[in-house]
């Protein structure tokens, strides 16, 4: 990672190698590996980027003030929280639901829930958005609306099929339904995943 960004510092890259590398790191629940790749790049074009893996590390550690307030930082990165589009905007509403399950906050799961719904109408699911559906899938479960991620799940779930289910990748989802299906009392759910 350092490497790479000392040898092509002007370079505009979609994701940056830290942020591979810490996207990684929080599949397989390894926040400290992810923090220690991206505190020193929360500036730059990929701030927003990098500032929400290090709010989702925070989340991870049980640590939500600094959650929060890092999600606050990315939202200000990108002008302001309403400027976030895309997997930005999924990852930050996310976020702002798992930090309210997290806080035992019924209303602001609603309300992250409610600015979920509308974010979901604008991506494509690829490797970013899995942590975010997972985390997504869990509050849907506890507010009995789980369906309505049903498609964008499966859209997972055929991106996981097509890279052989690498386990890397595909643990954190699969742990996120376990969880979902217990939040829903699913048996079969339950049994599915």
């Amino acid at each position: 990672s350092a490497t790479l960004v000392r040898g092509a510092p002007s370079a505009l890259w979609p994701a940056s190698p830290s942020t591979l590398g810490a996207l990684l790191a929080l599949h397989l629940g390894e926040p400290a590996t992810a923090e220690a790749l991206l505190e020193r790049e929360t500036s730059g074009p990929l701030a927003v980027r990098h500032l929400g893996l290090l709010s989702w590390a925070a989340m991870l550690r049980g640590n939500l003030a600094q959650a929060s307030a890092l999600l606050d930082d990315a939202g200000r990165s990108a002008g302001s929280p309403q400027n976030l589009t895309g997997r930005d905007a999924l990852f930050a509403v996310a976020l702002r639901a798992g930090i309210a399950r997290r806080g035992s906050d019924p209303e602001g799961m609603r309300a992250a829930w409610a600015q979920a719904r509308e974010s979901l109408l604008g991506v494509s699911t690829d490797l970013y958005l899995l942590l975010p559906l997972g985390e997504l899938a869990i509050v849907g479960a506890r507010l009995g609306e789980a369906d309505r991620l049903a498609a964008h799940l499966a859209e997972a779930d055929a991106l996981l099929a097509g890279l052989g289910q690498p386990p890397a990748w595909s643990a954190a989802l699969h742990w996120a339904r376990f969880h979902a299906a217990i939040a829903a009392s699913d048996p079969e759910a339950l049994a599915a995943s």
